[in-house]
């Protein structure tokens, strides 16, 4: 699959994994509820400026964490505030610390979101009166009836039960509803400004015919940071410019086949699409909408046997050769056609909302303080590729330095430091900062930091004498301990830990322990085969659905 499809792909299935997991959330007053206690503590955190009187927090005696973690357009956004959403995510369930990088990073990007949708809300003169709040909570109320009570039984049995009326019961919802009086007034605009985005979407006859034409189209991808990699700057010289490096390329290429080239050739020798290259740059039929919106803007304006200019999206750089065009109108288009118009328009308002959100992304000027979350944003985009932005990654290096150093019991950061100083081949090192990971709480409870650590002794004896081998297995056998001891709750995760586990004990000749782990491993099975649906009751952080266990 081309990656420029698959991204759409991705994002097709991400809506509809976001619409599932929606029916198990709290229902929205119960939500409100939650929100009312939050908001009540961020104001008297924000009263007394946090523990630090509002000059920042200084943790286990590092240096003092700054009181702003970011600012977009100018606006702040407070440690405080940060700090209050991430104890609320964690309180939702435990997140083995390797894994809460993630965490962090959608925590920022929601936070950097909400303040650029209220600085939007200011700029469109959005106004939000009594009468929308009133009717957000007669919806919000409607919402929370019908996800509690899917059947009308249902919810006559719980009256009953609780001797109440439906006009007493929906009154005790809006009561609860209406306490968070700023959380809805901030709903209600965005519902407004998104309606005045997708009321700016037009669509003509000729449009929505058009829309169902498709196109048969091969391209060409060259990525900066693949031209990057091949080029291997002289000692002290700086790293080469792969976007520069890239655009040459893919220019030159285009001359080519300007020139005569054969397209399909040069696509499967120079391409680096992994989905299409391989088979000349092609990608099949494609309607509008499948492709990313700078590729769509691109194939659509050509005419068959055209070839495009070089352009850029999201993937890097690309030129391509339209082959064909047809369209695909259904049968019952003329007869239907008002519906086929409600379906195309609600896709556009659709995406026209998700552009916009973007959009005032890439135009914010956004700055990142925090030094722990400004070196995941620079992992970002060293890993948006194959080949990693080692600049990049030494800036991130730099900046999960200083973070370890305000804050020396963040286990996170320790991590993720580690983590790239093992990439770098410097192991020692690794586990220096492992070592001082597991010493934090957080990081003492995760399996994977104690076995990560395990396998970096492992890999240490291996260059050492007799004496010192015999030290350093010793050492990872008492990780590989700890492993097991925090491993033990029945989660695929935890499966698939002990199985690991499993092998690297019997290769170093522990019996005992490897007993104790089958053990565990067979329990596990039996409580899966009684229980397909998650073990514990159905809980299953690895997704929830059932998953064949593999034999030994």
């Amino acid at each position: 699959m081309s990656i420029v499809r698959m991204r759409k792909v991705f994002q097709k299935r991400t809506k509809a994994t976001i619409g599932k997991k929606q029916l198990h959330l709290p229902s929205p007053a119960e939500a409100i509820f939650y929100l009312i206690i939050i908001i009540f503590v961020a104001g008297a955190y924000y009263t007394f400026g946090g523990p630090s009187g509002g000059r920042g927090q200084q943790q286990g005696g590092g240096a003092r964490l700054s009181a702003v973690v970011a600012t977009v357009n100018g606006e702040k956004i407070p440690r405080a505030l940060y700090d209050l959403n991430m104890s609320n995510r964690q309180s939702m369930g435990e997140q083995d610390a390797t894994q809460e990088r993630w965490t962090k990073v959608g925590l920022l990007d929601s936070l950097i979101q909400a303040a650029l949708i209220r600085q939007a809300v200011k700029r469109e003169h959005i106004k939000v009166t009594s009468a929308d709040v009133r009717k957000k909570i007669d919806e919000q109320v409607e919402q929370t009836l019908n996800t509690r009570f899917p059947e009308k039984r249902a919810l006559k049995r719980y009256l009953k039960k609780q001797n109440q009326t439906l006009d007493q019961y929906k009154a005790q919802l809006k009561s609860e509803i209406s306490k968070d009086k700023e959380g809805l007034e901030q709903q209600v605009a965005q519902d407004k400004l998104k309606e005045l985005i997708e009321s700016r979407v037009a669509l003509t006859d000729e449009e929505l015919k058009d829309s169902y034409t498709e196109v048969k189209a091969s391209h060409v991808l060259i990525k900066p940071d693949e031209e990057a990699a091949k080029t291997k700057p002289a000692a002290g010289q700086p790293q080469p410019d792969g976007d520069a490096l890239a655009k040459q390329k893919a220019e030159a290429l285009q001359a080519q086949v300007k020139q005569g080239a054969d397209f399909a050739k040069l696509a499967r020798e120079n391409s680096q699409d992994p989905g299409s290259g391989p088979k000349g740059g092609d990608l099949g039929w494609f309607k509008r909408g499948a492709m990313v919106k700078e590729f769509d803007e691109v194939a659509f304006k050509l005419k068959p046997g055209e070839v495009s200019d070089v352009f850029k999206s999201p993937f890097g750089y690309h030129f391509l050769k339209v082959f064909d065009r047809r369209a695909s109108l259904p049968k019952d288009f003329e007869k239907n056609k008002a519906t086929y118009r409600e379906q195309v328009l609600s896709e556009r308002k659709y995406r026209a909302w998700g552009e916009y959100q973007d959009d005032l992304k890439k135009q914010a000027q956004i700055a990142i303080l925090d030094p722990e979350l400004k070196a995941y944003g620079l992992l970002q985009e060293a890993e948006k590729t194959g080949a990693p932005d080692k600049a990049k990654q030494a800036e991130a290096a730099a900046n999960l330095e200083a973070a370890t150093k305000q804050d020396p019991q963040n286990a996170t950061a320790l991590w993720e430091l580690a983590s790239l100083f093992e990439q770098q081949g410097n192991k020692q090192r690794a586990v220096e900062l492992l070592d001082a990971a597991i010493q934090t709480e957080i990081g003492a409870r995760s399996p994977q930091m104690h076995m990560k650590l395990g396998d970096l002794y492992m890999e240490l004896a291996e260059k050492g004498d007799a004496a010192k081998k015999a030290e350093l297995q010793q050492k990872a056998i008492e990780q590989y301990k700890d492993t097991f001891d925090r491993a033990s709750a029945f989660t695929q995760m935890n499966f698939f830990t002990n199985m690991q586990l499993e092998g690297k004990l019997k290769a170093l000749k522990q019996p005992e322990l490897v007993k104790q782990i089958t053990q565990w491993l067979d329990d596990y099975r039996k409580e899966q085969a009684n229980n397909p649906m998650g073990g514990m009751g159905g809980f299953n952080p690895m997704g929830g659905m059932p998953f064949t266990i593999p034999s030994q």
